[in-house]
């Protein structure tokens, strides 16, 4: 059986909840058998509210 080159993901995290994200599996013509994955949540989704949620919430400490 192939993978699947794009599709749905649903992740929880600990602090957000679920997470509802779309992917696509890019295949590396100059690396076989390495793939490159991108996942990425929905314009205005609650998803994508998690995640800036998250951001805003997140320091860097130096």
């Amino acid at each position: 059986m192939r993978d699947r080159g794009s599709g749905v993901k649903r992740v929880v995290h600990p602090e957000a909840g679920e997470l509802v994200l779309t992917f696509e599996a890019l295949e590396l013509p100059t690396d076989p058998g390495q793939r490159l994955c991108t996942y990425t949540a929905p314009h205005d989704s609650e998803t994508e509210r998690k995640l800036r949620d998250l951001a805003t919430r997140m320091t860097i400490s130096v």
